[in-house]
Order: C-alpha cells, then structure tokens, then sequence
C-alpha cells in the first residue's frame, strides 16, 4: 500500500482525527502519515481551511511538539506528513506500567507545558490534550502532536462521543457544555493527564457519555494523593487547581504551571535529609531512615519494627540515677532531676507518628493505623498527636473510597 510517495509499512493507531501510518519515503526516511476522517475528503472547502490551519501548525517550530512536514492528496485521500517517534505515546506507557514516576511524570508534564506555551502564544489552542496525543521518542522526551485538529472534527459535524472522541474523560467543563474555549480548556485537559500519570487512573470514567460530561461539569474528584500517598502536598494542590470547573480558578496559563512545578521540585528537594538524602515529609523532623533530627543534628536509633523504648527509659534512668548520686556526694540539695515519663513518651510519640506515616507511605495502612493511634494515646493533646488525628481521617477516607470503587465494580 502506497500514500503519496510513501510505502506504508503498518498502521500505528486510529482516533477520532484519523488513522496514522507509518510510511517511509524512496530515500528510506521512516515519517508517520495521518489520513484524515471520511468526512473531511468530502468537503473541498473544508479541507482547503485544514490546509491553511496545517501551514499555521508546521510554523510551530518546538523540540516538544511534534514537526508536520507537507499535507497532500491521494486517491481522494487527504494526509499529513509528521515525524515518526519510535518510542510510542504515553497513553501506551500508562497502559503497560501503571502510574509514572513522579520524577518521570513532572518531565513530561513540564514539557507539554513548553508546547502548549508555544502554541498558544502562537493562538492556538489544542482542543484534544490526552496521553495518546503525548508521543515519545528514543530517549523518552515528550512531545505533544494534533495541535487543533479537532475543532475540524467539531465543524464537520461530528458530535462528542465516545467512540468519536474518545477523550470525553480529558474535556474542560466549557468544552463538554458547548461554551467558548481558550487557552484554559488545555490547563484543564493536562491537569487530567497529570492526574492519570499519577494514579494510573482518570478521576471521572463511566459506562455513560453523558455522565462522564457532566462530571466534569459539576464534580470534583477524589485528590489523587487519596490513590497514591507519594504524592507532596504541593503536587497534589496543583492537579486540583488545574481542574478546577471555574477558568478564571486554574493556573492562568502553561507557564503558571510550569512555574509551580518548577518551585514544588526545588522546594521538595529542600526537604531531604541532610545525613542520607532522604525525602521528608512536610513537618517531619526525624528522618526515619537514618534516625537524624534534621533541626538539631541529633541522631536518633532508626526504628524499624515495633516500637520499643525500653533502652530509652534505662538510658535516662541511669542518667537520673547518676545525677542522684552525685548530688548526695556533693550535698547539692535541690537538684531537680528531669522528668523521665516526659522525655521518653515524648521521643517514643515521634518514632510511632513518623514510624505512622512510613507505613502510610507504603500503603500499609493497618500498621499505620495502628502506630497513630499510638502516637495520640501517649499524649492526645500534643501537635503530634493532631497531625496524627488527620491521618486517620485519611486512611478512613482511603478505605471508604476503595470500598465505594468496589461496590462499583461489582455493580457493573
């Protein structure tokens, strides 16, 4: 099978924009070639505003959006001639592996954020923004493709469904109303795509259209650290500011978010150990890998099971006992010694409560259930013990949340 002068070696995918070949042409140079819809070879004056739009799009000069070389005609067969990227679209990445990275997931997210950037300042707007519009190549850069391609699916009448779209899950609440659209409709869409390459999962998805659009019109989801508890604070604040229902509520532009990303890295690796490098958590003072109290420098025994304190209470026993014996020695009457009970329950309240959020950390919510109640028994009306209160307000929430998802799944 031939395309213009490319041999057609197989097909890539399809979608709702077209089905995308990958062709190479007589010097053997392997490009990716987009047919377009049925509907678009019928309509010449249609057609001849996509070619004008796709001379618009090949200006758009960008290491992270993917490079249109010509459009043509064949055989009454309209196509575009695009770059091929070997390593496959991030929709086909999450489908294989799960949730990315977080390492991974900022990457890419930042560099759809230089590509919509560009494009908008450019005036244009994506429209479709999803995992399977995120190409990869050989070294794993991303790079976003389809650039205002669908707002010609739009004008040939083409109405939103599943099977047309197929990215009801990733469209702005604006866009599944039928009201105006801006460069805002992409923060949304990315958002979306952020939150999947977190989770592993898109927070609205439905049998029903239209409850996947409404939805996204009227609800918001769980925050996605409720599904993966790696996730910083500062990370989960963005995604739940990107999609939020009201515009003028999201990040204003590509920028904002690549700016926020860019401040939550540096602020993340701010909060490392100092001794071994480990992440910490906001508010944790103990690193619970080497046991350092990165305030003091104090190292601390690294607890790695149960919590015992046993040697702590000897340890200050012998010290209290020392101090007794010296002040009988030297007749230093008055000598208040430390209260003991104080000391230990307060050291032993901060091995359960980071101890707690380890387990937390692994999905091990039993145990962590169990080290923050814990923590709150040895002094309930201390910080700590707060902190720990809301932890389990969110391993509660984490449980209601999976049985709901189950009562689902065995409702379908």
């Amino acid at each position: 099978m031939k395309i213009g002068k490319y041999e057609v070696e197989r097909v890539l995918g399809s979608g709702a924009s077209g089905t995308v070949y990958l062709g190479v042409d007589p010097d053997g140079v392997r490009r990716a070639l987009k047919v377009l819809p049925s509907g678009l070879r019928g309509d010449s004056s249609l057609f001849a505003r996509f070619r004008t739009e796709i001379d618009v799009l090949r200006n758009l000069d960008h290491p992270n959006i993917v490079k249109i070389f010509e459009v043509g005609e064949n055989a009454g067969q309209q196509f575009y001639v695009m770059e091929y990227l070997s390593g496959g679209s991030l929709a086909e990445v999450i489908a294989k592996r799960g949730a990315v990275g977080l390492g991974g997931a900022l990457d890419v997210a930042t560099a759809i954020c230089s590509a919509l950037e560009h494009a908008h300042e450019a005036g244009i707007i994506h429209r479709d923004l999803k995992p399977a519009n995120v190409l990869l190549d050989e070294q794993g850069r991303a790079k976003v493709v389809d650039f205002g391609i669908a707002k010609f699916a739009e004008a040939d009448g083409v109405t939103v469904t599943r099977q047309v779209l197929g990215t009801v899950e990733y469209m702005s609440p604006e866009q599944a109303a039928g009201g105006e659209i801006d460069r805002r409709t992409d923060i949304y869409s990315l958002g979306i795509v952020l939150y999947e390459m977190l989770t592993a999962r898109v927070p609205f998805r439905s049998r029903s259209v239209a409850a996947v659009l409404k939805s996204h019109r009227y609800s918001m989801p769980e925050a996605p650290r409720e599904w993966n508890d790696s996730i910083p604070d500062w990370l989960n604040q963005l995604v739940l500011d990107m999609i939020q229902k009201d515009p003028e509520s999201r990040p204003q532009s590509a920028g904002d978010v690549a700016e926020r990303i860019v401040q939550g890295r540096a602020s993340q690796e701010a909060r490392r150990c100092p001794g071994c490098g480990a992440q910490l958590e906001t508010g944790q003072v103990v690193c619970v890998r080497c046991g350092r109290n990165v305030e003091t420098g104090k190292r601390h025994a690294v607890v790695t099971g149960r919590v015992h304190v046993v040697w702590r209470r000897a340890f200050v026993i012998a010290v209290a006992v020392g101090i007794a014996a010296a002040g009988a020695v030297w007749s230093l009457r008055g000598l208040r010694l430390p209260d003991e009970n104080a000391i230990s329950n307060r050291e032993s309240q901060q091995n359960h409560f980071s101890l707690g959020k380890r387990f937390f950390q692994l999905g091990d919510l039993q145990n962590a259930e169990k080290e923050f109640r814990r923590a709150i028994e040895l002094d309930s009306k201390s910080e700590l013990a707060t902190e720990a209160a809301t932890y389990l307000g969110l391993i509660e929430a984490r449980r209601s949340g999976a049985r709901a998802q189950k009562a689902d799944q065995d409702a379908e």
